[in-house]
């Protein structure tokens, strides 16, 4: 079985809280997606932009399953299905982010 080489999921943090400032503290997944890749398409591997088996990249993917993981952290929330919006707590830890960096 062969191993597959991902960029860590936490490399998606900063790029869709961004991405949601940017767009005015909400926007379709897909907006996200479209400025994420922007973000990150350079850092993505092989095996992040293959497809998976329900059709979809995987690096995409994985970035739904990181906006889930946002929400649960307070850091974003969806106002309907496929929307998102950063929250107070999300631009904070934004600014902690790029503070940082």
């Amino acid at each position: 079985m062969k191993t597959k080489n991902y960029v860590s999921k936490n490399v998606f943090t900063t790029p869709i809280l961004s991405a949601l400032v940017f767009s005015g503290g909400k926007a379709t997944v897909d907006d996200v997606a479209e400025i994420v890749w922007e973000y990150t398409s350079e850092s993505l591997t092989y095996s992040d932009v293959n497809t998976i088996l329900s059709g979809e990249i995987s690096w995409r993917n994985r970035l739904r399953w990181h906006g889930a993981r946002l929400k649960q952290q307070g850091y974003i929330k969806s106002s309907k299905r496929g929307v998102w919006e950063i929250t107070p707590s999300g631009r904070a830890s934004l600014k902690l982010f790029t503070d940082i960096s």
